[in-house]
């Protein structure tokens, strides 16, 4: 599950580039929330090697998210601009996607610091 922070530079690394059949594509984000809110945009990776593509989201400035959880479809597309599913090449990735709010932390073990001898 991809996680994305409010108001944050969040980076997203996903397995895109062995799947994907164009040369140098665009990639439509096609987020579907449980509210049916439909959310989208369009990207090239900031960093890609033969196994990973990593981007960077600004959540707020690239697209503006509600805290909920996401089905997230992303899509290999020739177009800079087509943000229509049905009229990309094909789709390459589904998960999803969770919105946290910039206050809530993660959960952590806690550390135990107390040594018992048996």
């Amino acid at each position: 599950m991809l996680q994305v922070t409010k108001g944050a530079s969040n980076t997203l690394v996903l397995t895109l580039t062995e799947k994907t059949t164009l040369t140098n594509p665009y990639y439509l984000f096609y987020l579907l929330g449980g509210d049916q809110t439909v959310v989208t945009w369009i990207a090239q990776p900031s960093a890609s090697d033969s196994r990973k593509d990593t981007f960077v989201f600004i959540e707020g400035t690239t697209a503006t998210l509600t805290e909920q959880i996401y089905q997230y479809y992303v899509y290999e597309q020739t177009s800079s601009n087509n943000i229509n599913p049905s009229l990309a090449t094909s789709l390459v990735e589904k998960g999803q996607l969770k919105v946290n709010d910039v206050n809530e932390q993660a959960y952590q073990m806690p550390t135990n610091t107390t040594q018992y001898h048996y």
